[in-house]
C-alpha cells in the first residue's frame, strides 16, 4: 500500500509575477526525521534512507533556525567530498535533481558553525522495491 505526497512552491516578485508548480507523486514509502545538530558539530550523520538514488522521488531539507551572519551548516551525501550549504530550504523533486547530489541519499552528514543547536527537518519520499530491470 503506498500513499500519496502532495507538493507545491511558489515564487511572487513583489509587483511583478508569481510562478508555481504542484504535483501528487505516488510512493510506497516515506520518512519524516527530525533531529538536532549541536552547535560547532563535525560531521554528524543521519540515517535518511536504505534504497538506491533512483527510487528517491521528493527530498525536503530544512533547518531552523537558518545560519546567520559567519555561521554555517553543511551537509555532505554519503561520505563524498562535498559540503553543500543548508542556507535555506532544499526541495530536490524527481530523480534528475536527486542525482544531482552524486550518490544516493542514505546518509547525510551535518557540519556546523552555528553558535546555537539546530533543528533539521529531513523528508523523503521513495521506491520501496526495486526497479525491473
Amino acid at each position: 500500500m503506498g500513499a500519496k505526497v502532495n507538493w507545491s512552491v511558489s515564487v511572487k516578485v513583489t509587483g511583478g509575477p508569481t510562478i508555481g508548480a504542484a504535483a501528487t507523486l505516488d510512493v510506497e514509502a516515506y520518512d519524516p526525521i527530525e533531529v538536532t545538530i549541536p552547535a560547532g558539530a563535525d560531521g554528524v550523520e543521519v540515517d535518511v534512507q536504505p534504497s538506491d538514488a533512483d527510487q528517491v522521488q521528493l527530498l525536503l531539507i530544512r533547518a531552523s533556525p537558518g545560519p546567520g551572519e559567519g555561521e554555517e551548516l553543511t551537509y555532505s551525501v554519503d561520505g563524498g567530498a562535498a559540503d553543500i550549504a543548508l542556507d535555506a530550504p532544499q526541495l530536490l523533486v524527481g530523480q534528475g535533481l536527486v542525482n544531482l547530489l552524486g550518490a544516493a541519499p542514505r546518509k547525510l552528514a551535518f557540519t556546523s558553525t552555528m553558535a546555537a543547536d539546530t533543528d533539521v527537518s529531513i523528508f523523503v519520499a521513495r521506491s520501496a522495491t526495486a526497479p525491473n530491470p
